[in-house]
């Protein structure tokens, strides 16, 4: 009570200080105006503005609601190493031609012809790698001895980067000036998104690889969420955040050109995103906005395309057809989600991602493999929380009733929702709605969703309690996905790949069970899962590696895993340890940083051995790494430096260190 007489105070004094037409426009701002809804009111399905007053109006009323709330922090994204599902083949980390005709690896990619930004990238005879502010360039042309090539020292730290011919496109973030609050901050988990964010891109020609230089340099608002190149696109999400005032008479001074993000070219400042391609949810969702951006990835000054959402995005996927964008885990009260709502940009002939439609599904994806595209439909995986009770029957969800898995025994139940669970979904496109053509409900009650994969007609999870059910998933009717088989391992897998048609290489950790009951990661363990009989997936074979304490950069880094499957070649950037120990002694605690590599046959994995990173200091400290082939070559890259060796003799390598 006393809070409502501190704001009714508050507002009473703001409106004495205002003209006679300000008193008129503070009482339609604490009203629903020009047709907008109030916060946390109406459908999520997304409409247009109809007039830039309205769009203005809209970021008024938010402003001002947001301060009767005293709301401090902004949703937290998940961020996601970066968008995107499963491929509908297998995809073989972008194997191409190294000098030699061989194969090589570059960037674990998610979906065929759809290209995500990494900080390493390979052509099969350069190396380009980010390290902090320099693009470097190392020459592996002949393969058993890389050289240091150029570099290039940008203003900004590099944040991944993408190879197309003779030219690297950079992306970096960078700050404007500000004075550090705690109100500056929307997200606590790096990487923050900040008020002032903008994303620098650099198009650097490496036609002459001694000697890098920048063609051109664009400047666009927002912090980067992720991005795709697909066909002639470069695809970008950005997230803005608007730099709002805090009191009455300045919210009711702003202006359009205040909020509304804005891209610096040759010196020149335009709209990043024209007011009439601003869509609101008919729930108005706060006042973060999120933009998809398609440039000409041949002239990044040319703009194909430009849509803004005024919400906040989450987990991203392309496909070579459309791109999903999800709302972020928390709502503008800071409330996590109980339910995740899509929206879906089609791609059109000329690469421009336009809105066509919005769904909404319960439970919270885990990351972008929990999404995948089969002939024009969503297939999804989504953790449904306790005690949560979805409508059947009105918006968001179609008018579609969710189905209960009725194979194997272990999900054939009548499932409690006071009790925690998992679902796949299959969305359909219906005019401007994703609608819930059908899905399979209370798989693996009591347990959380660790890994999903979607191959076309198929989908592969793995949830995790105590011990690893891999369950093997039909798609092949959309109105009727179901549950084929389950396979009960120990430990549990948290990234899957496909290899072939019918194997699936599953990397993770193995577990104890403490003196509590309580499961306890140990080693890093992997499984090859044979999917030829959906409805009796088996296990070929299961190895652990390291101790307690030891784990695989994939499993928090999807882009940190290479495969060569042309010759069954897999690389794993991977931390080893004995074991805990209490004594702070180096050589104790940290028994290697490398890359394991091993030979994948469908009778299972043949360890070929290891070959540490270069890295720095005492404490062998590096920020990223990444495996790669060329051929029978294998390589360990890290910020730091290079090591290489053949694959048949890897206690033989060389290394070439990063200045």
């Amino acid at each position: 009570m006393k809070s409502l007489q501190r704001l009714i105070i508050t507002t009473l004094a703001a409106a004495l200080i205002l003209t006679t037409a300000g008193c008129v426009e503070l009482f339609q701002l604490l009203n629903p105006i020009n047709g907008l809804p109030r916060l946390g009111t109406g459908s999520s399905k997304l409409q247009r503005f109809d007039s830039p007053e309205q769009l203005l109006d809209f970021f008024k009323i938010q402003a001002q609601q947001r301060l009767q709330s005293n709301r401090r922090f902004g949703g937290i994204l998940q961020f996601d190493a970066l968008a995107g599902a499963a491929p509908e083949a297998t995809n073989d980390a972008a194997a191409g031609d190294g000098a030699s005709g061989e194969d090589f690896t570059s960037t674990n990619l998610q979906e065929n012809n759809v290209d995500e930004a990494d900080v390493f990238k390979s052509d099969g005879q350069y190396f380009y790698i980010a390290r902090g502010q320099t693009l470097e360039i190392i020459d592996v042309r002949n393969p058993a001895s890389p050289v240091a090539g150029g570099s290039l020292a940008l203003d900004e730290g590099i944040r991944a980067i993408y190879l197309r011919g003779d030219r690297v496109l950079v992306l970096a973030p960078t700050f404007r000036d500000f004075e550090w609050n705690i109100d500056i901050a929307t997200s606590m988990i790096y990487p923050p998104y900040y008020q002032g964010s903008d994303l620098v891109l650099y198009d650097v020609d490496v036609s002459d690889r001694g000697n890098p230089t920048i063609t051109r340099r664009i400047e666009l608002d927002g912090n980067l969420v992720t991005s795709r190149l697909t066909g002639d696109r470069l695809v970008l999400v950005l997230s803005i955040v608007p730099e709002l005032p805090t009191t009455l008479p300045e919210i009711l001074a702003l202006e359009l050109d205040d909020i509304l993000p804005v891209a610096l070219i040759d010196g020149a400042e335009r709209d990043l995103v024209d007011w009439a391609d601003y869509y609101r949810p008919g729930r108005p969702d706060g006042v973060y906005m999120t933009a998809v951006v398609a440039l000409d990835a041949d002239d990044l000054t040319s703009e194909v395309s430009s849509t803004a959402i005024v919400g906040e995005a989450s987990t991203v996927y392309s496909s070579t057809e459309a791109l999903y964008v999800s709302d972020a885990e928390y709502d503008p009260n800071d409330n996590y989600r109980e339910t995740t709502t899509l929206h879906k940009f089609r791609y059109d002939e000329n690469g421009a991602a336009n809105y066509v439609a919005t769904g909404s599904v319960p439970g919270r994806l885990l990351n972008q493999f929990s999404l995948g595209e089969h002939e024009r439909r969503l297939n999804l995986a989504t953790h449904i929380p306790a005690q949560f009770s979805p409508i059947l029957i009105d918006e968001p969800f179609g008018g579609v009733g969710i189905a209960v898995a009725d194979a194997p025994v272990a999900t054939a139940q009548n499932f409690d929702s006071s009790v925690a669970r998992n679902a796949v979904f299959t969305l359909v496109e219906n005019g401007d709605t994703l609608d819930v053509a059908g899905s399979v409900d209370g798989i693996a009650p009591g347990e959380r969703l660790y890994s999903a994969r979607f191959m076309g007609e198929r989908g592969f999870l793995v949830t995790f309690r105590q011990i690893d059910p891999f369950f093997t998933v039909d798609l092949s009717e959309a109105d009727n996905p179901r549950i084929r088989g389950e396979l009960k391992i120990p430990g549990y897998s948290d990234y899957l790949h496909p290899f072939g048609d019918n194997l699936v290489i599953g990397v993770g950790r193995a577990v104890q069970i403490n003196q509590f009951g309580g499961a306890v990661p140990t080693s890093v363990q992997l499984s090859l899962f044979d999917v030829s009989d959906l409805d009796d997936p088996t296990l070929v074979q299961q190895i652990q590696v390291g101790g307690q304490g030891s784990y695989a950069d994939v499993s928090y880094d999807t882009k940190a895993f290479a495969f060569l499957a042309s010759e069954g070649l897999l690389g794993l950037p991977v931390y080893l340890n004995d074991g805990f120990a209490f004594e702070f002694e180096a050589a104790d605690f940290a028994r290697f940083d490398g890359i394991l590599a091993y030979r994948v046959t469908e009778s299972g994995f043949e360890a070929l051995g290891q070959m540490p990173n270069v890295v720095s200091g005492d404490f062998g400290f590096r920020n990223w790494c990444r495996a790669a082939f060329i051929g029978q070559q294998v390589y360990a890259i890290s910020d730091f430096g290079v090591t290489t060796a053949d694959v048949s003799a890897m206690d033989q390598s060389v290394s070439v260190r990063i200045d």
